[in-house]
């Protein structure tokens, strides 16, 4: 009896993650050495570094818009956001810091914003109506004009829900500083 036996394919093991927008794996199926090596930390091939650069540099990303330098405060703007019901101490404390941010995303244009009291973080508020709100919207690249690149948080998650924050950082970059107290 003869029985006809197929080529066995060689094993490739398909990393998880999904391109949202291109359907296609993030990561290229890898032979099982190549898993392992990366497994152990052991440097990558020369030619998989320049691929997977090669499709980092092709890949739309979240930055400020078009001709403007995330790493200059002068044109990324800089901004902060405190809970409506914040003590002014708060502020009053902060001011040093404030104030130097101010001076450097000032230097051009007005690229400084302060969110507070009526223009601060009310509670229920989503990320949406705080975008709209300042002449923004979701999915629009940052205008440093409008609403700047680099926000800061004031406030604790109880104050300032993480739900916000995150859907906040998928267009911006939000960090956060919070105090039990005002001396600290």
């Amino acid at each position: 009896m003869n029985t006809l036996q197929a080529p066995v394919p060689a094993l490739r093991c398909a990393p998880n993650g999904v391109n949202g927008a291109s359907g296609r794996y993030i990561e290229a199926a890898l032979a099982p050495e190549q898993l392992s090596a990366l497994a152990l930390g052991l440097p990558a091939h020369p030619a998989a570094c320049g691929a997977r650069h090669k499709l980092a540099q092709a890949e739309p990303h979240l930055a400020p818009g078009y001709g403007i330098d995330a790493e200059q405060l002068a044109q990324a703007g800089w901004g902060v956001l405190f809970h409506s019901a914040a003590e002014p101490g708060i502020h009053a404390a902060l001011a040093p810091l404030l104030n130097w941010r101010q001076a450097q995303a000032n230097q051009h244009k007005p690229c400084y914003r302060e969110y507070r009291a009526s223009r601060g973080y009310r509670p229920g508020m989503s990320c949406d109506d705080f975008l709209i709100e300042n002449d923004s919207a979701p999915g629009q690249a940052p205008n440093p004009l409008r609403l700047p690149y680099y926000v800061l948080l004031v406030g604790t998650p109880h104050q300032i829900p993480f739900s916000f924050q995150h859907q906040l950082g998928v267009q911006y970059a939000v960090g956060r500083i919070a105090f039990d107290t005002l001396e600290q």
